[in-house]
């Protein structure tokens, strides 16, 4: 593989000196595209600036946390973190070897070749970013910035006597973030993609650590960078390390793989008309017969358990209320306003996209995509009585992008994970209050999501023949059905007295469903964009939110 030349007048450590650094920021662009983390992908890059550097030494050597900024032709820009530190040697040949992806570019200094590389590659610098935070340190760069990392009370337990001998590793992974495991003990996620004011990541997480909520990750550190003006930049968030089977998703897969098989078993003896018959949001009371329990097995009673601790983790959230960034807020009329608002502008945006896209849709959605695109004005008039009607439910923090995967599973209980919320939303967005019914929606489109995906995916191993998808088709519907009925049925076990549910039934059902509504829309424009053969999910969903509404018009 060819890498682009550097070329620097002295050690290695000048390669951000004026003339390399002009050049650096030509290369950067290449390189930036090419990496997991980074976000700009699909946009059209004007130039990228280097707008500050801060040094860290680790040995003998040194890495520089570089500030990037990303200028784009049709959008406003972005900001990154990128590390970076020169190999040479024995080490740069491994790099080349075994992650050539982490390379910036070839780099000569004094007739002696290196190569630039991602600094997260080197784990004495992994080590350094562990001591930045347990030591308290800062380290400043010539225009003023600095990196500075701050400990928790949580940060001497869980790392033991002797942070300095918890080995780092880089996870290798698909994801926004870069994260680096210490041992067994604690990990830390560095963010790329900044913007400024603290992550909600963070924010929360401290928050949850503080109020001894003890199903997340407990927060034992962080990294900032702070300019002379502005606010400060959350760069990484250090936390304990949580031993688990996978994620909720990968378990819940693997539970509705094997009621599949015995769905096929039970064929021709048990009809689907064994689950009752239940509203999609399981509000009602469920008294399922036996055997409907038995084909679900022993995840009921574990998504009971992840309604609890999702009901505890809005108390726990809603719990302080001195504290201006978490106490609960009522619903404002204009608040209503900008809900109403943004769900119109995504309503209107995706079903003008879903017209597009109608002609070129597989044989097996079009029809169905073409009966959902006929009821843009019921889904407008829906979303419409969130704005009409006085709405008596408080808003407070909540965890802003809830769904299986946001929770790892350990074998016995559950642990939620990542509230940074969506990266691409402006932290202030993020850190708005919302209705704990929005995680609440967003939840039960997971099992939906599960329900039909996993058998989207036998059909696609062969493994049920795609003509039969109609005839499974009672039965996941039965399982979503039993599931959610579980899952809401402990929740409010935990939170119904709570002031940010509302006061009533009815509008406590009409809410979730607006917000149901709204996340399968979403769903909607995502399908369309990225997987046009999983679309009948979202589309499944919509109608029946709108079939089963309480709404009165």
């Amino acid at each position: 593989m060819e890498f682009p030349n550097l070329t620097v007048n002295g050690n290695w450590e000048s390669v951000l000196n004026k003339q390399p650094k002009t050049k650096l920021e030509e290369i950067l662009p290449n390189y930036l595209c090419a990496q997991r983390w980074f976000g700009g992908k699909a946009r059209r890059i004007r130039s990228v600036n280097i707008e500050d550097a801060v040094r860290i030494p680790y040995g003998p050597a040194s890495a520089d946390v570089t500030f990037v900024r990303v200028n784009y032709l049709e959008a406003g820009p972005e900001n990154y973190a990128v590390p970076l530190c020169v190999v040479s040697g024995a080490e740069g040949e491994k790099v080349r070897l075994e992650s050539p992806s982490a390379i910036v570019a070839r780099v000569t200094a004094h007739g002696q070749d290196g190569v630039l590389v991602n600094a997260m590659q080197e784990q004495e610098f992994c080590s350094a970013l562990l001591d930045v935070i347990g030591g308290g340190k800062i380290f400043r760069s010539g225009s003023g910035g600095e990196v500075r990392g701050t400990p928790t009370r949580v940060f001497g337990p869980l790392a033991g006597l002797e942070a300095s001998r918890l080995v780092p590793s880089l996870v290798r992974a698909e994801q926004s973030n870069s994260s680096i495991l210490y041992g067994s003990q604690m990990i830390l996620k560095v963010f790329r993609r900044l913007s400024e004011g603290i992550n909600p990541d963070l924010e929360v997480g401290a928050f949850l650590t503080d109020a001894g909520f003890a199903h997340v990750p407990p927060v034992a550190g962080f990294l900032e960078y702070r300019r002379t003006t502005g606010k400060p930049i959350t760069l990484g968030i250090l936390q304990g390390f949580i031993r688990c089977q996978g994620d909720a998703w990968s378990f819940t897969l693997d539970v509705l793989a094997g009621y599949y098989d015995r769905v096929a078993a039970y064929a021709g003896k048990l009809r689907p008309q064994l689950f009752p018959k239940t509203s999609q949001w399981g509000l009602e009371d469920c008294d399922p017969y036996p055997e409907a329990r038995e084909l679900i097995g022993t995840y009921m009673a574990a998504v009971e358990l992840l309604g609890r601790r999702t009901g505890e983790l809005h108390m726990a959230l809603a719990s302080d209320e001195k504290n201006p960034d978490f106490a609960p807020e009522p619903f404002s009329p204009s608040y209503q306003r900008s809900l109403y608002q943004s769900m119109r502008d995504l309503a209107t945006g995706t079903f003008q996209l879903l017209a597009e896209r109608l002609p070129e849709l597989p044989k097996g959605v079009k029809e169905e995509a073409g009966k959902v695109r006929t009821l843009e004005a019921q889904v407008l008039d829906r979303f419409q009585l969130v704005l009409d009607r006085g709405i008596t439910a408080m808003r407070t923090r909540v965890h802003g992008d809830y769904h299986l995967g946001q929770v790892l599973y350990t074998g016995e209980d559950f642990v939620i994970i990542d509230f940074e919320g969506e990266p691409a939303r402006p932290i202030s967005e993020r850190r708005i209050k919302r209705s704990p019914l929005r995680d609440v929606a967003g939840m039960l489109r997971s099992f939906h999501y599960a329900a039909y995906g996993a058998l989207l995916d036998r059909i696609a191993a062969k493994a049920v023949p795609a003509a039969e998808l109609a005839a499974f088709e009672p039965w996941a519907n039965g399982w979503y059905a039993m599931v959610s009925s579980a899952f809401i049925k402990t929740y409010l076990e935990v939170a119904a007295q709570a002031r940010f549910l509302p006061q009533g039934r009815e509008e406590l059902i009409e809410l979730l469903g607006a917000y149901q509504l709204e996340k399968a829309i979403y769903e909607m424009a995502y399908e369309l964009n990225n997987r046009p053969g999983w679309l009948r999910i979202p589309l499944r969903g919509i109608l029946q939110i709108l079939g089963n509404s309480k709404w009165q018009g």
